[in-house]
């Protein structure tokens, strides 16, 4: 997937492509590893990239999830950092709710993804993006499930027309 940060507005623009429209929201699902490359449009100096996600509204909260790059690379566009954002920790099961003794989990939750970096010895910060976390329910099922026994009945329902 690839995400561009457009730093000509502010506070700096999530982008789904280089020339293009702001992202709405984002979607990742528990448990997937999902490669991102996250290009700093007109940056030739830019480093260490963080993306962290949060629940919504728990801005002083432990991170969900985070991806880190410590340096990036130069392209014609800017300097284009590649991440490897796993959906995958102990504080995300917490807050959906899975886990051993839970009763039921969440199917989503809803959260919020940012980016931070440095340029020019400052932390910079983009804007603040929808995020919806997708529950996994095959990593919620810890045994196969059991082949169903029983008959199968079938009904036929005859008309003679009369």
């Amino acid at each position: 997937m690839d995400i561009f940060i457009n730093t000509d507005k502010s506070p700096a623009q999530l982008q789904g492509k280089a020339t293009g429209s702001p992202l709405s929201s984002f979607r990742v699902k528990r448990g997937a590893s999902v490669p991102l490359s996250v290009t700093i449009l007109g940056s030739d100096s830019s480093s260490g990239l963080r993306m962290g996600i949060k629940a919504k509204g728990n801005y002083e909260g432990d991170l969900l999830i985070l991806a880190e790059a410590d340096s990036g690379t130069q392209t014609e566009l800017g300097t284009r950092f590649d991440l490897k954002l796993i959906a995958s920790s102990l504080v995300l099961n917490d807050a959906l709710d899975v886990g051993e003794g839970k009763e039921s989990s969440s199917a989503t939750l809803a959260a919020m993804t940012e980016f931070a970096w440095m340029e020019a010895g400052e932390t910079r910060l983009s804007d603040t993006l929808q995020t919806t976390i997708i529950n996994d329910i095959i990593q919620l099922t810890t045994d196969a499930p059991e082949a169903a026994t029983g008959e199968l009945r079938v009904l036929v329902e005859c008309s003679h027309g009369r």
